[in-house]
Parts: structure tokens; C-alpha cells; sequence
């Protein structure tokens, strides 16, 4: 089993994305825990809209390219385009932060809100899932 840890965003009709993605995530990793979803202001962007992030954690049995390949599946069914980069609108992001002892996104899984968020998920799981 694999523990991967995912961040979603969305800046861009945020209820309707993030719920649609939070759906088909839990169809593919029926194990997954979402902490709170968080307001945060945007990186390097700017287009001034509020993010909604949300992290999450799963335990698979799949490799890191498959739970990668899933993400980006969903990104592309809740509506992720190409085209709306220019715009700065992100319908959803869903980033592969960590998985097992290996950081993917440092700068990402150290932002304050992820270590928030993994403190609300640690006593589900174990200690061993932030940097701190």
C-alpha cells in the first residue's frame, strides 16, 4: 500500500468543482480523507480570486504514476483547460503532493494551509505525514 498525500484547488465556481472532484476521487480511492476545505489568496497569479483548497489523504495499492494519471483524469472531466491557463481561472487542480516518504511538490506540501490541514488528518492516520 501506497499513503499519498493531494491537494485540490479550485478559483473558479469552487462548490460545483471541488465537489465533483472530491465524488470521482472517492470512486477511485474509496479510502480517502478529506480534511476542511480552506480559503486561501492566490500564488503568482493575478487574477485577485480566492482559492478553495482542500488535501486529502489515500492509502492505495497503486503506483505513483497511476494515482498521478487518475488525478489528471479527473482534472480533465471537471472541465480543466488548456485555455483557461491565460485567464488564470483553475475549474480544479489536483495535485500529487507526497506519496510514501517521497515529497513530489515541496514548496506546495510545505504551504501553511496543506501543514494545516495534515495536522487535522494526522489523528486519523499517524505522525508521520508532515515535514514538522
Amino acid at each position: 500500500m501506497h499513503r499519498c498525500i493531494i491537494c485540490l484547488g479550485s478559483n473558479y465556481q469552487c462548490k460545483e468543482h471541488l465537489g465533483r472532484a472530491r465524488r470521482m476521487l472517492s470512486e477511485a480511492f474509496p479510502q480517502i480523507r478529506f480534511a476542511a476545505e480552506r480559503l486561501t489568496s492566490p500564488y503568482g497569479l493575478s487574477n485577485p480570486s480566492p482559492f478553495s483548497n482542500q488535501v486529502a489523504l489515500i492509502d492505495t495499492p497503486f503506483e505513483e504514476q497511476k494515482v498521478y494519471g487518475i488525478c489528471k483524469t479527473i482534472e480533465a472531466a471537471c472541465g480543466r483547460l488548456p485555455e483557461d491557463k491565460k485567464q488564470e481561472i483553475v475549474r480544479i487542480d489536483i495535485d500529487l503532493l507526497r506519496i510514501d516518504d517521497k515529497i513530489r511538490k515541496e514548496e506546495d506540501f510545505n504551504r501553511f494551509y496543506v501543514q494545516h490541514s495534515l495536522k487535522e488528518l494526522i489523528p486519523l492516520v499517524d505522525d508521520n505525514l508532515s515535514n514538522k
